[in-house]
This record gives structure tokens, C-alpha cells and sequence, in this order.
């Protein structure tokens, strides 16, 4: 019999074991267990953890985050995905911003969940690239010194939030506002703590930046990658890119993976050789509809989160595996 419930201290081992069976879409949910652990206080890094089970391993995982995010992963059928992902959201108690996994498994949850339809990223997959580090090609101007690559200087954060929640509304759709701006504050002061920003000097001046949004022992994640509208077409995101990886490389990290929507973008990146290795779903929910109400079947409020309970669409496990109506509150 297949079993769904949440995970906690002492799961780490199944759950690690499957992440690691699936190093590309389960990198992020391994970085973040490899940090935060699987108590969830709210804390960065953290979240409430919810899988199925059959005969002791693990089939499908989702984790809805301190941040709001829902990653999903699994390797059975959708049903299965949407399951674990209504009993991490239930137990949670917090509110949905957005989802991240496979892009079936990210559309299936969507429409189960009823997510407007034009919500960020429902239109269209981002492209997941990977990248052997042995093969890292070095752009001319940074391997000559001409440009360079370092973590970011804590007087260097004002430029940095800005540029965040710049990009943030350029690459989701999402209003450029004080909800944005703040959370773009706050991600920038988190990955500045674990030294996860990073910066492309020309002459003294800042003209892109990328960020290491996940790593585990072998593998690091890019996210982030800024480049200010007057300095693009330049090669300074893939130079930002490339310099950031090449010091992975040489702390002993041995792969690469980031996603893009953007066919400039991944012309950039496969020029420093990255390679396309599938497709990914990143969805962003825009805060105004966060916080209104879609109809009498959505469960919406600020203590409990945003979640649809469309009861025609699956819901909670009970023991036999038939859909129940899910429950939106504190586990």
C-alpha cells in the first residue's frame, strides 16, 4: 500500500536517497534539506516536507518553504505529485508564492490547485541546463583579468536590492512594489550571509551579478543572473556565470545547473558550455491575487495561506488512497 505523510528528523535517509536518484530537478529540495533539515520553524532554507511512500522508498516528494515556494519531485504518476503537494501545503500554514519542479509535475499540481491561468510561468517551460565543470569555457575577457568576478561587498547591497527586484519584475511579470522590493531585500541580505552573491567588475564598476541558490557537496545551482538593462549584449551575464563557477570548480564542485526562458540567455550559457537537459515549471503568483479570494471553492486567508480545496480535482490521502477535500490549517 502507497503511504502519504509528512516528513520529519529521522526521514532524512529515504529522502536523500531519492533526491540523489534525480540530481537534476531534485538539486534544489537537496540543497535545502542539506541546509535547513526537515524541522520546519520557519526558518531560511526550511519547510514542511510531505512524500508517498512504497515499500520503504520514497516515489514523490513536495516541500512548501519558508518562502513561500512549493518544490515538487517525483517519479510516479501525477496523482501522486498533487497528493504530497496538498499535504505539504495543508500542514504548512503558510501562503503559496509559487511553484518549482518538473513541468508536468508543476502543471499538473497548477491546474489541481486552480491557479489563474495566467499566472507567471503556466504559459511555457524554462529550459534546465547543465554543465560538467570540467568543461567550464572561460570567457576571454575574464580569463585575461579584464573583467572581474568576486563575491559581493556589503557596501555594494544597495545596488544589489535594487537590481534584484528590477529583475524580479522584468523576468515574473510581478508588480515592481514595496511587497517585491522587500523580499528582494531579503534575499539578497540571506544569500550575502552565506556568501552566495556574486559580482562583474569592469574597471572598478558593478555590470552584472548572479547568485548560488542552491549547493549540495558536488553541485551548485545559479539563479539570479543580472545584467542592467545599459550593459547588456556585452557578454557580462556569462562572464558573471563562468567566474562564479569556476570557483566552485576549484572548491571541488563537479556540476552546474541553472533554467532560463530567454533564447539570448541560453545562447550565452551554452557558450560557456552548458547544455540543455530538460524542462523545468517555475510559476509565480502575483501578491494582489495572493491575497484575494478566486470563488467559494478557494480556501484564502492571510493565517492560513493560499490554497484551492476544488474538491472535483483530488485532495488529501486518506488511507486507501481515494482523494479527500483538503483541509487548509495548522498540522
Amino acid at each position: 500500500m502507497r503511504e502519504i505523510r509528512l516528513l520529519g528528523p529521522g526521514d532524512e535517509e529515504p529522502l536523500e536517497c531519492f533526491l540523489a536518484a534525480h540530481p537534476n530537478g531534485g538539486h534544489l529540495l537537496r540543497a535545502n534539506l542539506n541546509r535547513g533539515g526537515l524541522e520546519d520553524r520557519g526558518a531560511p532554507y526550511q519547510g514542511t516536507y510531505a512524500a508517498s511512500f512504497s515499500r520503504g522508498a520514497v516515489t514523490s516528494v513536495a516541500a512548501h518553504c519558508w518562502n513561500g515556494m512549493l518544490l515538487l519531485q517525483a517519479d510516479e504518476a501525477a496523482a501522486g505529485v498533487v497528493r504530497v503537494a496538498r499535504r505539504a501545503l495543508a500542514a504548512s500554514g503558510r501562503r503559496l508564492s509559487g511553484l518549482i519542479g518538473p513541468w508536468g509535475q508543476v502543471v499538473w499540481v497548477a491546474w489541481s490547485l486552480d491557479l489563474p491561468q495566467d499566472s507567471s510561468g503556466l504559459d511555457r517551460p524554462q529550459q534546465l541546463m547543465t554543465l560538467d565543470l570540467m568543461d567550464l569555457i572561460l570567457p576571454e575577457p575574464l580569463a585575461r583579468g579584464e573583467l572581474v568576478c568576486r563575491r559581493a561587498r556589503s557596501s555594494e547591497l544597495e545596488l544589489l536590492y535594487n537590481w534584484r527586484a528590477v529583475f524580479e519584475a522584468e523576468a515574473t511579470g510581478l508588480r515592481d512594489d514595496r511587497r517585491l522590493r522587500t523580499g528582494a531585500r531579503q534575499m539578497i541580505d540571506l544569500q550575502q550571509k552565506t556568501g552566495d552573491n556574486w559580482v562583474l567588475t569592469r574597471g572598478g564598476r558593478l555590470v552584472a551579478g548572479c547568485t548560488v541558490i542552491g549547493e549540495t557537496g558536488e553541485a551548485v545551482q545559479i539563479g539570479g543572473v543580472i545584467t542592467p538593462k545599459d550593459r547588456r549584449n556585452r557578454g557580462y551575464g556569462r562572464a558573471v556565470v563562468a567566474g562564479a563557477l569556476r570557483d566552485a570548480r576549484d572548491r571541488g564542485r563537479a556540476r552546474a545547473l541553472l533554467i532560463t526562458n530567454n533564447p539570448a540567455a541560453e545562447r550565452a550559457y551554452r557558450a560557456i558550455g552548458f547544455a540543455a537537459s530538460g524542462e523545468v515549471g517555475l510559476v509565480m503568483l502575483d501578491a494582489a491575487r495572493r491575497d484575494s479570494k478566486h470563488g467559494r471553492d478557494t480556501c484564502n486567508s492571510d493565517r492560513y495561506g493560499v490554497v484551492s480545496c476544488r474538491a472535483d480535482r483530488g485532495g488529501n490521502d486518506d488511507a486507501d488512497g481515494s482523494p479527500g477535500r483538503l483541509q487548509v490549517g495548522r498540522s
